[in-house]
């Protein structure tokens, strides 16, 4: 599972800057308070928590779930979040790998990269065949999920 500093981190890298200070900038927020979320004496707020999700193409809950997990201290109450978590965001994921799936076992070139071997038609054969039966293990394995 994620944390506070892996996401900000993946913020980061999202906007191509490099320092906690300029992230407290993007975020207009104080460098001190990206600081004690990077140290751990601090958990995100919502409102950071929805400004992480935006840059990151997250759902906002996902991100406020992992934040009220590091924040919570009663084991029971932590729980609840961490079921909250595994349930709604893996089937999210299963989803996600269920359409990735079926567009490959349509026939869909996920990879665009078939241009490339337009010269090698035995190459470009393999690779559609590999497609579909990729495809076709990626539905199977998303309904094994769910």
């Amino acid at each position: 599972m994620e944390t506070t500093q892996t996401l900000l981190q993946r913020c980061k890298t999202e906007l191509g800057i490099e320092s906690d200070y300029a992230l407290a900038k993007a975020f207009e927020m104080s460098p001190q308070a990206i600081g004690r979320y990077q140290s751990g004496e601090r958990q995100m707020d919502n409102w950071t928590a929805l400004k992480v999700a935006n840059v990151l193409g997250m759902e906002p809950m996902e991100v406020i779930a992992i934040s009220e997990l590091e924040r919570e201290k009663n084991e029971a109450k932590r729980k609840v979040w961490e079921s909250f978590y595994n349930k709604h965001f893996k089937k999210l994921v299963a989803v996600l790998v269920l359409i990735t799936g079926m567009w490959g076992f349509l026939g869909g070139n996920t990879l665009q990269t078939t241009a490339h071997f337009a010269a090698n038609e035995a190459l470009l054969a393999s690779k559609t065949v590999f497609h579909v039966w990729a495809g076709g293990i990626l539905v199977i394995l998303a309904l094994l999920a769910i």
